[in-house]
């Protein structure tokens, strides 16, 4: 993407509880969810937009759509609950994700997006960790 596109939307994903997975079934394990997600978000790219891991547990893509990235994230948790319900493990491959929907002029480098986005994926992680002490 260039500088010339009207807008697209960064989303930075963080996999929920993935260190239990590495700590309980070993790192090939974790190895391989990595390996699943990332199919997963390459899978629901349409052209002109790319998906990657950052690092760790960490992944982000660039999404064009005009901003609009719910039909994105719904064919991905689409294709994760079926996964989680099918592949017979005993854990589930979950994430937490922050948004930005950018104009161009909006930010000049893709670490000032992808520092934003973080921030919006840890509030609402937090706000998920939160909800699920607080249910009965």
């Amino acid at each position: 993407m260039n500088r010339q596109d009207a807008s697209f939307s960064l989303i930075y994903f963080d996999l929920d509880r993935f260190k239990p997975v590495n700590d309980l079934w070993g790192h090939a394990e974790g190895d391989e969810v990595l390996k699943i997600f990332a199919g997963f978000l390459h899978q629901h790219l349409e052209p002109g937009e790319i998906a990657g891991r950052l690092g760790g547990d960490e992944f982000a893509a660039l999404i064009r759509r005009n901003g609009n990235t719910q039909s994105y994230l719904h064919a991905l948790s689409a294709s994760l609950d079926h996964y989680n319900d099918t592949s017979g493990k005993p854990y589930n491959i979950n994430y937490s994700f922050g948004e930005l929907i950018n104009n161009a002029d909006h930010y000049t480098t893709l670490a000032e997006m992808i520092g934003k986005c973080d921030e919006v994926m840890y509030l609402k992680k937090k706000r998920k960790t939160l909800s699920r002490k607080t249910e009965p």
